[in-house]
């Protein structure tokens, strides 16, 4: 596997990390990947935050810091959540993720805090399109950047019985988006996943702190740290909680809102039944294989293309979307 992570002045770079600052949220999505609809509520304490993100900084710095949940403005204190992981040091830009439901409520010293907004539009339940405008006004206004999307079919992300099969895990891993094109990093409680399913599945599963913090690190500020986080970051073996998780390779499925009691059924099949074969077929294999060996320079320059705009880039996305469709199928 080529090197993904540089290091620069002591410290490992990525693009992203994310904090779930609250766990739990207004809507019950039956496609929602951190398990929201059957996690209790819980708020990040600025203080521990701010405490966890600066010895992290010490080892780890990313572009940009993703506050999202469950449903991050839920959260009473999120002004002093958002201060908190600033200064830190940690990323260069804050970042919220919502729903957008509460957004045209959020105050303005929030808008002047964070550096960018993204919005998750779901069907039957999002922003009507005055209240959509409104808030496009409100960042303008407020020199924030704004990006929204709708979403209509998702996939399905894991399964409570999961599979016995250690092959079907590791393909799993191997064309998994969150840990290897994304890299969603994740810290909570003092620990640091390399997704959020990692940590989130066995939360939602009941399975307990031994069976949560079994997929992560510790942080500490201790000299060896950075090495284990590297280590940790590059390992090629799946996470226990991969044996639940599906990666990106769960069938795809029509957005749906469901009551709290009909989240969890709705899994309890296993990963075999809920998992696509073309998505983790000796094809979509081989794909992940030439990603995985094409040097970092060219991975991240890529990626830089594909973010920016013109009618060359808006070829290459609709040839990128018909390539998933196809897997869709």
């Amino acid at each position: 596997m080529s090197d993904r992570y540089r290091l620069k002045d002591g410290r490992i770079l990525n693009r992203t990390c994310e904090v779930n600052i609250v766990e739990h949220c207004n809507l019950r999505c039956r496609s929602c990947t951190h398990l929201s609809p059957v996690l209790p509520k819980h708020f990040v304490d600025p203080g521990a935050l701010s405490s966890d993100l600066t010895t992290l900084a010490r080892s780890y710095h990313v572009n940009v810091l993703k506050i999202l949940g469950g449903e991050p403005l839920m959260h009473p204190n999120l002004l002093d959540v958002i201060m908190a992981a600033r200064e830190s040091q940690v990323a260069e830009k804050m970042e919220i993720w919502t729903n957008g439901l509460l957004l045209p409520r959020m105050e303005r010293r929030v808008w002047e805090a964070v550096d960018s907004v993204r919005i998750s539009l779901y069907p039957g339940r999002s922003l009507k399109q005055h209240q959509l405008d409104r808030c496009i006004d409100l960042a303008h206004r407020n020199n924030v950047p704004i990006r929204y999307k709708r979403y209509q079919a998702f996939q399905e992300s894991y399964s409570e019985q999961g599979t016995d099969d250690p092959s079907l895990v590791k393909r799993i891993y191997a064309t998994c988006n969150e840990a290897h094109r994304w890299r969603c990093h994740t810290v909570a409680n003092g620990w640091f996943f390399k997704c959020p399913q990692s940590y989130l599945i066995p939360r939602g599963m009941s399975l307990g702190p031994e069976a949560t913090y079994r997929n992560g690190i510790k942080i500490d500020d201790s000299p060896e740290f950075r090495d284990r986080l590297l280590s940790y970051l590059t390992s090629p073996e799946p996470l226990p909680a991969c044996r639940n998780c599906l990666g990106s390779a769960g069938r795809w499925f029509e957005h749906q809102q469901v009551r709290r009691d009909e989240f969890r059924p709705a899994q309890c099949r296993p990963t075999e039944d809920l998992v696509h074969p073309r998505l983790v077929g000796t094809t979509r294999l081989a794909l992940a294989r030439v990603e995985s060996l094409l040097p970092r320079t060219v991975v991240n320059t890529a990626e830089h293309v594909m973010r920016s705009s013109g009618p060359l880039i808006g070829l290459l996305r609709k040839v990128q979307a018909f390539n998933s469709s196809r897997f869709r199928g």
